[in-house]
C-alpha cells in the first residue's frame, strides 16, 4: 500500500505545481497525486469506500510495528531535499515498512483526518521539499483544509469487515 497515485485518481484535482522535469506517461501516472485539499482527499476517499486515517492511525501504520522514528535507513526509506532532485517521484520506489506500506515518510506530506488547532488539519511524514529531520514517524504539521502544495498527498483506509 502506498499514496494514491495519480493513475487511480479517475478525476484529478487541479495540479499546478511548478514545472517538473518531462517523465513518460506511464511514470508520471505513477507519482503520488499532490495539490490536493484536504476537501478534495476526503471527498475521493470516501467516493472509493474508504477514508482518511487519523494521525493516530497514521503513525501506528507508519511505525509498522518498531518504536523507532524510522523503519530504516533514511535514504532507503524516504524522498526528502537531500536526494528527491527537487521533486517528487512515483510511488513505491523506496523500501517498504515491516507491514508492507510504502511511502509513510517523505516524498509528499500526508493529510489525515484530525484537527490540529481551531479549522487546520494534520498532515504525517514530511516530503520531498523538507530537511532529512522531518522525514519520521512522528513528523506533523498543520495546514487549512483548503490549502494545496505540491508536496502534499494522502491515501485513504479501509474498515475490516
Amino acid at each position: 500500500m502506498s499514496e494514491i497515485p495519480q493513475l487511480r485518481h479517475r478525476r484529478p484535482p487541479p495540479n499546478p505545481a511548478p514545472p517538473q522535469p518531462l517523465l513518460p506517461t506511464r511514470l508520471e501516472s505513477l507519482l503520488p497525486i499532490e495539490n490536493v485539499s484536504w476537501d478534495e482527499a476526503f471527498e475521493y476517499c470516501q467516493a472509493i469506500g474508504g477514508r482518511l486515517p487519523t494521525e493516530n492511525e497514521w503513525e501506528y501504520a507508519a511505525r509498522g510495528g518498531i518504536a523507532d522514528a524510522r523503519y530504516g535507513d533514511l535514504d532507503a526509506v524516504a524522498w526528502h531535499r537531500t536526494n528527491s532532485a527537487g521533486t517528487t517521484h512515483p510511488v513505491g520506489l523506496k523500501q517498504a515498512n515491516s507491514w508492507g506500506l510504502f511511502d509513510m515518510l517523505g516524498n509528499v506530506w500526508e493529510w489525515t483526518d484530525s484537527d490540529y488547532y481551531d479549522d487546520a488539519k494534520v498532515a504525517r511524514g514530511g516530503s520531498w521539499t523538507d530537511l532529512a529531520r522531518f522525514a519520521r514517524a512522528s513528523a506533523r504539521y498543520s495546514f487549512v483544509p483548503s490549502y494545496r502544495l505540491h508536496s502534499i498527498g494522502f491515501r485513504c483506509v479501509w474498515e475490516l469487515r
